[in-house]
């Protein structure tokens, strides 16, 4: 269960990682986690959330997690930069899942636009094989 006391935060990113999730992760936690937040995510899609570019919810358990930082800090930045861009938000924009997850799919994924944004994820491999892929114009 996802707490509700406070506004939740979600990297800008991760919310065009959710939309390729098929189960898989760095470990049982991660995976577990991951799918916590997602079906919250699903069954409350018109609750604001805070799209803010830090460690969140997702990140809890990853192993890439160091303190409050990312050990991939540089990348997973770029990643959170690209998706605002595309999807018209800004660095800690409140919005809903509804909204953002259809700006996701309408700006990056339909587009063919996670090649552009996330070529160096180590998930990108599986993310390629997902139903939802569609590959650049490029491929």
């Amino acid at each position: 269960m996802i707490p509700t006391t406070s506004i939740l935060t979600i990297r800008p990113h991760h919310g065009l990682c959710m939309q390729f999730f098929a189960g898989e992760g760095y470990s049982n936690a991660f995976v577990a986690n991951m799918k916590t937040t997602l079906d919250w995510l699903n069954d409350n899609p018109d609750t604001p959330f805070m799209l803010l570019s830090e460690t969140d919810i997702i990140c809890g358990h990853c192993p890439n997690k160091v303190g409050n930082q990312c050990k991939t800090q540089e990348k997973v930045a770029r990643y959170d930069r690209l998706c605002l861009q595309l999807c018209g938000f800004e660095n800690i924009s409140e919005t809903t899942w509804n909204i953002y997850s259809s700006a996701v799919k309408a700006n990056i994924i339909k587009v063919g636009k996670l090649n552009w944004i996330c070529p160096d994820c180590e998930w990108h491999a599986s993310c390629s094989k997902h139903p939802n892929y569609q590959p650049s114009k490029a491929e």
